[in-house]
């Protein structure tokens, strides 16, 4: 069993950002460059929640994880989950792969794409899987792309010392029937190299279970049942519990990577200073939402539109000349409509028995 410090030491790796110049910096000197009006938007430019690679982890990445991490043990293939578009399901993918590389280091993790061209081609299934691993070498016909692929993912499990690989593979409702089949050749392959394929599944919902409904009426039944026999919701943002555990992970980061600056106190020094404290701005973030879902259609929050909505209150917070001791509702107001977290989520649309929830 992982321990709680294991995970946060996984999980700071996936926080932390790109390296910064300010590496060879005391806390002291960096925190006068933020007081400093000339230096300062320089610097909070270079801030990690502004970075579209950060990847922080929430409540619904955590539940995936769990569910993952026992697949794993039991060498469960299959596992299949849906999410409306613009819920992270990219991020839960880099955030889960980097977890179980951590908690097991002997494990063949590997993450491709499911392509989104019109006509399947199993020569670029192959190149494809071939270039996720890094391969160069993608020339050749298609029974050698195919041998070399399987070579590569069985030395990819032999390096690693397990005779498994976990494949995770993204925007899966983009997957059509010859994709499966090429992924069974590839698994019955490894298999005969004594190798065992265990697949992951994300694909975006409606669309990923109206394929897995085609490959059921159309009688596919050898590939449901190796491939999407088990679909599950990829649970969005939805109640208070999952907004304070987001804000306390905000909270606890810190930036530069060898300081103990919080992300918070980087971008507002005299703010931190004065007592300024992010994860109390969960509760009026929360009910801003909440406040502008008049006719409750929306019962779910888009990550990306609502980590856009963090960072544009954030970045005024960041600039604002004053000591604030909170983000005003208006300002959370005005952010959540900037960003358009309402219209994204019904754009989206949302899982059947979802509601609002002020969950503790």
């Amino acid at each position: 069993m992982t321990s709680r410090s294991e995970h946060t030491s996984a999980n700071r790796r996936a926080i932390e950002g790109s390296p910064s110049h300010l590496g060879p910096l005391s806390e002291e000197i960096i925190l006068g460059m933020l007081n400093t009006p000339i230096q300062r938007p320089n610097l909070i430019m270079q801030h990690p929640l502004f970075s579209q690679g950060v990847i922080l982890p929430t409540l619904p990445i955590n539940e995936i994880y769990q569910q993952i991490r026992r697949s794993v043990y039991i060498r469960e293939s299959g596992r299949c989950f849906k999410a409306p578009s613009g819920s992270g399901k990219s991020f839960c993918i880099d955030m889960i792969c980097d977890l179980l590389k951590h908690d097991f280091p002997n494990l063949a993790v590997i993450k491709i794409q499911a392509q989104t061209q019109m006509v399947a081609s199993i020569r670029s299934f192959f190149k494809h899987i071939l270039t996720s691993l890094r391969h160069n070498d993608i020339r050749g016909e298609t029974y050698d792309l195919k041998r070399r692929a399987m070579n590569r993912l069985v030395d990819e499990a032999k390096r690693h010392g397990m005779s498994f690989v976990v494949l995770f593979i993204d925007e899966a409702q983009c997957m059509r029937t010859e994709d499966y089949y090429f992924l069974k050749d590839v698994s019955n392959g490894l298999s005969t190299e004594g190798v065992q394929l265990v697949t992951v599944l994300f694909g975006q919902a409606p669309e990923f279970e109206y394929a897995i409904n085609d490959l059921r009426s159309a009688g596919k039944l050898d590939i449901v049942s190796r491939f999407t026999m088990r679909l599950e919701d990829f649970r969005p943002f939805s109640t208070l519990a999952d907004i304070e555990q987001l804000f306390e992970q905000i909270e606890k980061a810190t930036y530069p990577a060898h300081t103990n600056i919080s992300w918070i106190q980087f971008l507002s020094p005299k703010s931190y200073a004065a007592g300024f404290r992010f994860k109390n701005e969960a509760r009026p973030f929360f009910e801003a939402l909440t406040s502008l879902n008049i006719d409750d259609e929306s019962p779910f929050f888009p990550a990306r539109s609502m980590f856009l909505a963090l960072r544009h209150a954030l970045f005024d917070f960041a600039v604002s000349e004053s000591v604030q001791l909170q983000i005003p509702p208006s300002a959370w107001v005005n952010a959540i409509q900037y960003a358009q977290v309402i219209e994204a989520a019904r754009i989206g649309g949302m899982p059947q028995d979802s509601k609002w929830e002020v969950k503790k």
